[in-house]
């Protein structure tokens, strides 16, 4: 789903816009996390980890192809942002790994909600200005 998603959302930004692409796959996050903080898994519903993990594909094609392309608009002459870009993602990748089978996965998903919100705050500055 991720491929596909990066595939469709290259296409769709153009016709509505970066912004709205990315508050979709915002709100898909959103109702994903809230989901695995509510949802009490059980032996019959292994096609539910199918969804989630499909709908976080969809989410995550479009963060991919809309993050790369406003850094491309952003910093047209800079080409080592995208490296920088890479560098932070990375960092932000072991940061998760380091702490999170240290607490509680409710935890990891509520500091999830928040890193998202706080993302979706600078990126709406970002396009403001």
């Amino acid at each position: 789903w991720d491929a596909l998603s990066s595939f469709s959302f290259g296409h769709i930004a153009k016709h509505i816009g970066r912004i709205y692409c990315l508050m979709f796959a915002a709100l898909i996050d959103y109702a994903l996390i809230i989901t695995m903080l509510l949802w009490v898994p059980r032996e019959n519903q292994l096609w539910v980890l199918f969804i989630l993990a499909g709908l976080w594909g969809v989410a995550d094609g479009c963060w991919q192809t809309q993050i790369a392309a406003a850094y491309g608009t952003l910093f047209t002459e800079n080409e080592s942002a995208f490296s920088n870009f890479h560098l932070w993602e990375s960092l932000g990748f072991v940061i998760a790994y380091v702490y999170t089978p240290r607490i509680r996965i409710r935890y990891a998903h509520i500091i999830l909600l928040c890193v998202l919100t706080l993302s979706m705050i600078c990126y709406a500055i970002i396009e403001i200005r």
